[in-house]
């Protein structure tokens, strides 16, 4: 930085790099920019010397501001963009006083709100399409409104804020193939399987975790325990469903 402190973060003018203000006091992990503020993440505890924050706070061209009162609390990680919707993920539990904000909540400029119901540890990655919200991290749960979602460190929502783990093929729709409980744990219950292909089972990064022979008409399936917690697409010839495991 030349003959200039920049306190953890700093910007390019295009000639030399310039501090933001006095800087922040300890780590930055993100940065992201709405019209003409940038906010910044990290674990830090205050920026600017400015108060409520600690873990996230805006800069707006000239002074360090907080975004909200109080503050999330703990660091920010990761930011993603929509529009001028700001979602942040991190290690706060409740961020900035809002309910089901744990790990992931969204800023619209004014105010938070919970996507979903909260995720059960960090939310370091973010990333979307124009219709889902993508998430990976360190979590094994998504809160819901009836209980939680096992997602082992990589899960989907729907932009309104739905767990919807990960999708069937939607090449291969199937309204006759049927798996239930769902969440299941030990044994599944299955109906409508195409005859003579075997059942198989992959994990949210499209890898086969297990294969079974397909039993025939409705019959119970035992799940071994090498089969972990988590979401699964489970195929069976044409068909597929998503299968939550316990």
């Amino acid at each position: 930085m030349g003959d200039k402190d920049a306190d953890y973060v700093a910007y390019f003018d295009g000639t030399t790099w310039q501090p933001l203000g006095s800087g922040v006091d300890k780590r930055v992990n993100a940065l992201a920019s709405i019209d003409n503020d940038v906010y910044v993440g990290g674990f830090f505890t205050k920026a600017g010397g400015v108060a409520n924050t600690a873990g996230l706070a805006k800069w707006n061209g000239t002074n360090w501001q907080a975004v909200s009162s109080p503050s999330i609390g703990q660091a920010a990680i990761t930011f993603h963009v929509v529009g001028k919707q700001l979602f942040v993920g991190g290690t706060f539990q409740g961020g900035a006083g809002q309910a089901y904000t744990n790990g992931l909540a969204r800023w619209d400029g004014k105010s938070w709100h919970p996507v979903a119901y909260g995720i059960a540890g960090a939310v370091t990655t973010i990333t979307s399409t124009s219709t889902h919200l993508y998430i990976g991290g360190e979590f094994t749960q998504a809160a819901t409104k009836n209980g939680t979602l096992a997602m082992n460190n990589f899960g989907i929502l729907d932009l309104s804020g739905i767990p919807l783990a990960v999708e069937p093929d939607s090449r291969t729709p199937s309204t006759s193939m049927q798996l239930w409980p769902n969440p299941a744990q030990r044994v599944v219950q299955v109906a409508g399987l195409p005859a003579g292909q075997p059942l198989q089972f992959y994990d949210a990064l499209g890898r086969l975790a297990l294969t079974l022979p397909a039993p025939r008409g409705s019959a119970q399936v035992q799940l071994p325990p090498s089969l972990k917690p988590g979401v699964y697409i489970v195929r069976c010839g044409p068909a597929t469903r998503r299968l939550v495991v316990e």
